[in-house]
């Protein structure tokens, strides 16, 4: 049975982090967040750089009661688009590796990463093809949405979206 995926990528059409209030925001993140479904597995993605060019990406994963965080460094000086790129491939070998099918809902809050995803025809660099062919094995078993929200605005299903994913509650942090 072929499933679909599903890319969001102007849920907000008029949002704009810069130019929204943040009270706005935070309320817009916290109804797409409260729209998915309470049995899909719910992921939130993060790649986040600091003042002196340290990066990481971060991974909040809920699916049922259990929850799990991933964290990892990246190379120094990477941007945030290319951590944004690792944070979603760190997510897909998580469900694929936990078998964690069904629906699944990854949440971004780079537009930018989403965008070029939905134009897979055009990713010219191997982290994109890996993420687009994990992306066409998870379609062939379960319903995938690739979501945009607000960056660094609203709450998970038990945790903060924003420069660290929330602590899990039922399961060790998983370090890669």
């Amino acid at each position: 049975m072929r499933h679909s995926r599903y890319c969001y990528t102007e849920c907000f059409p008029h949002t704009n982090n810069a130019s929204q209030h943040p009270e706005y925001l935070r309320q817009a993140a916290l109804e797409e967040i409260n729209n998915t479904p309470i049995e899909a597995t719910l992921i939130c993605t993060d790649g986040s750089k600091n003042e002196i060019g340290h990066t990481g990406s971060g991974v909040s994963v809920k699916h049922g009661r259990g929850e799990a965080s991933l964290k990892r460094r990246n190379a120094d000086y990477c941007s945030v688009f290319r951590s944004e790129m690792i944070a979603i491939d760190t997510d897909l070998d998580f469900v694929l590796e936990h078998q964690l099918f069904g629906e699944i809902w990854i949440l971004s809050d780079s537009r930018s990463v989403i965008q070029y995803l939905v134009n897979w025809r055009y990713l010219s660099d191997r982290r994109g093809m890996d993420i687009f062919n994990k992306l066409r094995i998870l379609c062939n078993t379960c319903v995938l949405h690739l979501q945009w929200i607000p960056s660094h605005s609203g709450e998970s299903r038990g945790g903060a979206i924003g420069l660290q994913p929330p602590p899990p509650r039922a399961k060790p942090e998983i370090l890669i």
